[in-house]
């Protein structure tokens, strides 16, 4: 099959979605799928101002569209040319090549609720360029993931419908829907009404609706009578190695984006309890985000000498996550799932962190009991501290997350999301 996944977040940027469709496409592509990843790329109009609206940043946006469309080289990767239409190829976390449709990252990014909210769009020369590709190429599959985020999503969907009037027969649609409100009375209006109704009026666009969690799918299947399929989020086992046999480590890691839904600063108050406790005790944080600043100052602050690493390779990464005696995730709100912790068992590491619906949902029968209620720090102290101090249960939580992480193989999850194409 011919599959188009749709992203509508930076590619140029890591996140919980993106490693999504990288790891579902690649596992398509070893199937024998043709796949082609269409998103907005940060990196794709070098010297551009990416945060600014204003009428020379427009116009510098044309401009390089041009270019992109006529070069034979784009962000140093080889194009494969489809008649005009440009197809990027290039390395990504899982250890192959995947294609990409490159769209320039003209967007707002609106912080909202502790995180980033963004809104891309493709201008008329991207969108022309991009229909005359699909008529040529006549996908079978159009996998969007989070459709309503603005704007991007709904202008390939539009593209992609035009293929009937054109001649060619429309691909199947596919949704899959990752996102979940806040835990706030803003967020409760979103969860109750407004993405409620958003969803009855789009999901019956699509053939078919996934939605990573059982948590997650109650926002979107309120008020609507489209069977939503529960598809969790995978990995894959094989990358990054796996710890051979149980060594204790008083090392924290935490790992991901650094803004305040994540819990970046709970965490370093419970480091500071834990410093008082287990004076050998360190902490790891790698990853970038607008409260890298106000997490170093606190450090300096109470002289806890914390490891900030900044962004980290996937071979980094991995690196980490074998040496942690212990992985903290303590975000807040906003997770419908929490593909971190599985990627954490999936190397024997024992996880903890703050017990929102989304990560509850995946520690179900392993560690539930290391997720206490978000924003107890003297709890998450706690938890952490009986993980480090006692080595017997370590290894048991090793253990049971090494065999719980094998059901999020991607070669078993795409199997299930292939069925539905």
């Amino acid at each position: 099959m011919r599959i188009i996944q749709i992203c509508p977040y930076d590619l140029n940027r890591p996140g919980g979605v993106r490693s999504h469709i990288f790891g579902l496409s690649q596992s398509l592509v070893e199937a024998g799928h043709e796949v082609i990843i269409i998103g907005p790329d940060s990196s794709v109009f070098k010297g551009s101002d990416t945060k600014k609206s204003s009428t020379n940043a427009i116009e510098r946006d044309r401009e390089a569209s041009k270019e992109l469309i006529q070069s034979d080289i784009v962000n140093d990767h080889d194009i494969l040319k489809t008649d005009h239409h440009p197809i990027n190829t290039g390395d990504n976390s899982f250890g192959g090549k995947l294609k990409f449709i490159k769209i320039g990252y003209r967007r707002s990014a609106i912080p909202l609720w502790g995180t980033q909210i963004d809104f891309s769009v493709a201008n008329s020369r991207e969108k022309s360029s991009m229909l005359d590709f699909f008529q040529d190429w006549n996908p079978d599959v159009a996998h969007f993931h989070t459709p309503w985020t603005p704007f991007l999503s709904m202008q390939i969907y539009r593209l992609l419908k035009k293929l009937k009037n054109a001649g060619n027969r429309p691909p199947r649609f596919i949704a899959t829907f990752h996102d979940s409100p806040p835990d706030t009375w803003f967020g409760s209006v979103l969860g109750n009404f407004v993405m409620p109704l958003a969803a009855k009026f789009m999901l019956p666009k699509f053939d078919e609706v996934i939605s990573v969690s059982e948590f997650q799918s109650q926002f979107i299947s309120k008020w609507s009578s489209k069977k939503v399929h529960i598809i969790p989020n995978g990995i894959r086992l094989d990358e990054g190695g796996e710890r051979v046999s149980w060594e204790p480590s008083k090392t924290i890691l935490f790992l991901g984006r650094l803004e305040a839904r994540k819990g970046l600063i709970h965490l370093l108050q419970a480091y500071k309890i834990l410093k008082t406790r287990i004076p050998e005790v360190n902490l790891i944080v790698a990853g970038e985000g607008p409260q890298r600043r106000e997490g170093e100052l606190f450090s300096q602050l109470h002289q806890l000498e914390v490891d900030f690493r900044g962004m980290v390779s996937e071979e980094e990464k991995n690196r980490l996550l074998l040496s942690a005696g212990v992985f903290v995730s303590p975000a807040l709100f906003g997770e419908s799932f929490g593909i971190v912790l599985v990627e954490a068992m999936a190397k024997g590491v024992p996880v903890a962190g703050y017990g929102n619906p989304g990560y509850l949902s995946v520690v179900a029968g392993v560690c539930e009991e290391n997720f206490p209620s978000p924003g107890d720090v003297a709890a998450l102290a706690n938890v952490i501290d009986k993980v480090l101090t006692n080595p017997d249960y370590a290894q048991e939580l090793s253990k049971k997350g090494l065999i719980h992480a094998q059901t999020f193989d991607w070669d078993l999850i795409s199997k299930r999301i292939l069925k539905l194409y």
